[in-house]
């Protein structure tokens, strides 16, 4: 993993990162139920880039916006399952495209703080636990795509004396699965 920054002024900076992953897993198992016997060797590979640009500015020294873009990574896997149905014996890795828009503030002598942000998230190969019905086994397979975009405001006041403190978070998110 790498990241830099850097400062184009004294208020306005750009960081960009990158990672390489590489993910390798191999399962050698026997497992059985009353329908079925097996012993199976399953492996994986893969390997993935992730990475991150993001742009802040400050309009005060107490008030700052951003907007980022980044590309998140979960790997994927094998499920040692046999005789399963509807299980797949692999799953493959989970990305996220995310890009969020938002702004961190202070106010009133730095006693309210108030961040807001708004995201978009493009999830590709969204992994889930799916349970198969006839072997009662369960793991993990994927959903293609799914979108979501929502809302995230946090505040929190502390008061100057500094013996009372009072936060709250609300977040609005709707999610759609897209395609099959």
């Amino acid at each position: 993993f790498g990241q830099g920054t850097y400062h184009v002024t004294d208020d306005f900076r750009i960081t960009g990162g990158a990672r390489w992953n590489q993910d390798f897993f191999k399962v050698d198992s026997l497992t059985g139920s009353a329908f079925s016997v097996g012993r199976s060797v399953l492996t994986y590979k893969e390997d993935n880039p992730t990475w991150r640009l993001v742009g802040e500015y400050d309009l005060t020294a107490d008030n700052n916006i951003y907007a980022s873009v980044s590309r998140g990574y979960k790997p994927g896997g094998v499920n040692g399952t046999s005789g399963a149905l509807v299980v797949p014996s692999r799953f493959d890795a989970e990305t996220n495209d995310a890009l969020e828009i938002g702004s961190k503030n202070w106010f009133f002598d730095r006693t309210l703080r108030l961040n807001v942000a708004a995201f978009y998230y493009k999830h590709k190969n969204f992994q889930f636990i799916q349970t198969d019905p006839i072997p009662f086994v369960s793991g993990i397979n994927n959903i293609p795509e799914i979108e979501d975009i929502g809302l995230e405001i946090e505040a929190q006041y502390t008061s100057p004396d500094k013996k009372l403190v009072i936060g709250g978070n609300l977040t609005l998110q709707k999610g759609e699965v897209k395609g099959d």
